[in-house]
């Protein structure tokens, strides 16, 4: 009894609430991770949380080791110690990536912006959100590192000017790998024609997609055909021409599909099949703006055939491929039923000597 008294005097109240602190982690892991994980999909959230887990019980590990050896082994003392000292530096790690993380989840809650986006209402970032995340992050770095230096006793560092130089040293040294993505990443922000939600066009890229949310580092899309997602850094995206799709006040998105129909085909019967076929669509789902019309239009008239080009709205902006899709295999059904052909004529024909 005297002896598991003895150990438990030992052990200092820090290191109690250390131990403690572990232990809660580890109980509310889930509740953390699904916090963090507003949004994310179900693979991201065990993820997530098992690799919290994962490191939580290490650390746990490490630092029962540790005050056992101390316990068990006094000579070995010293040992323990420093096993008990990458513990604590491991937990105030991981201490400053969950305070960080809630921290940032704060500034998106107050300062954010809710929007709909594919008929889910969501908080997305703005400017003034990130610039404060921004601020909080640095304020937990600057004391994960204090607590740090005060854990391997090493307080007279902060007396030497030296450190503080080789931090500028690296910071500057590697300004070419963080600063252009995290300015161009607050200008995007700032700007506030691209956010969350928003449909944007890339040909450099080869990108049609949905803006999902744009970090200090990279903006994440998901593509519209594909619906993956597509992570790009802030600086690559920000050097290319952007299409933004979805800006209009009507909140629909103008588009077109080209049509190549031959010369013998009479305008007015091509007017009747696009009429027919627009009467279709909009009977068939809710994908279009039916305020306004749709508008046909010569183009061009080619060598081979008379190029149309049939205008009009999506009113769910999200389904704009859907739409697109709908309106061709319409405009397939309907130019077999009334004998149209929709394939550029062959207006030439070659001939083979034997």
């Amino acid at each position: 009894m005297e002896n598991g008294s003895g150990w438990l005097t030992a052990v200092s109240n820090f290191e109690h609430f250390v131990c403690i602190f572990n232990i809660l982690i580890f109980i509310f892991s889930k509740k953390i991770t699904t916090t963090l994980s507003k949004g994310k999909d179900e693979s991201t959230f065990r993820n997530k949380l098992w690799s919290l887990r994962f490191i939580n019980l290490v650390l746990l590990t490490l630092y029962i080791i540790s005050v056992v050896l101390g316990h068990l082994a006094l000579k070995d003392a010293n040992t323990a110690q420093v096993i008990r000292n990458i513990s604590q530096t491991g937990l105030v790690l991981l201490l400053m990536q969950i305070v960080s993380q809630l921290s940032n989840y704060y500034c998106v809650v107050k300062y954010g912006r809710e929007k709909e986006i594919e008929d889910e209402k969501v908080v997305i970032q703005t400017y003034q959100s990130e610039v404060f995340a921004l601020i909080n992050t640095i304020i937990i770095f600057i004391a994960a590192f204090l607590i740090i230096i005060n854990i391997w006793d090493m307080t007279e560092l902060l007396q030497v000017t030296s450190v503080v130089g080789g931090l500028a040293i690296i910071a500057f040294s590697t300004k070419e790998v963080w600063a252009p993505d995290n300015i161009n990443g607050l200008i995007l922000l700032y700007n506030g024609n691209i956010e969350s939600g928003s449909i944007v066009r890339v040909k450099e890229l080869d990108l049609l997609a949905i803006v999902i949310r744009t970090t200090l580092t990279q903006t994440v899309f998901r593509d519209l055909a594909l619906r993956h997602q597509v992570v790009i850094p802030n600086s690559k995206f920000r050097n290319t021409k952007i299409e933004i799709l979805n800006c209009s006040a009507t909140g629909a998105i103008r588009q077109y599909i080209d049509f190549n129909i031959s010369y013998q085909t009479d305008s007015n019967k091509v007017e009747k099949l696009f009429a027919k076929v627009w009467e279709l669509a909009i009977g068939t789902e809710e994908y279009y703006d039916t305020d306004r019309n749709y508008n046909l239009k010569v183009i061009e008239t080619g060598n081979h055939a008379v190029t149309w080009r049939l205008f009009y709205s999506v009113q769910k902006i999200y389904k704009m491929n859907d739409a697109r899709f709908l309106i061709n295999r319409i405009a397939l059904d309907e130019s077999i039923k009334t004998g149209i052909g929709l394939d550029t004529p062959i207006t030439h024909s070659v001939t083979m000597n034997k």
